[in-house]
């Protein structure tokens, strides 16, 4: 019994390791983006993203994971772009905003939250 016991508390100790070890989602990220083209980003506490683009009908999503709070990774898993991953510089200038900058062309992307 007492070994049994001590078992599941090993058992139980090793996962909340694991749980505390897995990465955290930034959370000033969370929530729905519109840009100043009309496009949106929904970005969720499960590690996935949707994104809208004004005038399409539909949308794409895929995983996202931010890197040391300074770098936005996009995994496209749609067919739309050619599903390349995708990495930004991330920034916030103030709580409602979301500056993004592309580490492959450089462009910038501004952000506004959306309030529900």
């Amino acid at each position: 019994m007492i070994k049994q016991c001590a078992c599941w508390i090993f058992l139980l100790s090793l996962g909340l390791a694991l749980v505390s070890c897995s990465p955290k989602v930034d959370q000033r990220l969370l929530g729905k983006w519109s840009g100043q083209d009309g496009d949106t980003f929904e970005f969720a506490a499960d590690g996935r993203y949707i994104h809208t683009e004004k005038g399409h009908a539909g949308a794409e999503g895929g995983a996202f994971t931010v890197d040391n709070g300074t770098v936005l990774r996009l995994e496209p898993t749609g067919t739309k772009g050619g599903s390349a991953p995708l990495s930004f510089a991330v920034m916030f200038p103030k709580r409602t905003e979301l500056e993004l900058v592309s580490k492959t062309t450089a462009e910038k992307l501004l952000f506004k939250r959306v309030e529900k």
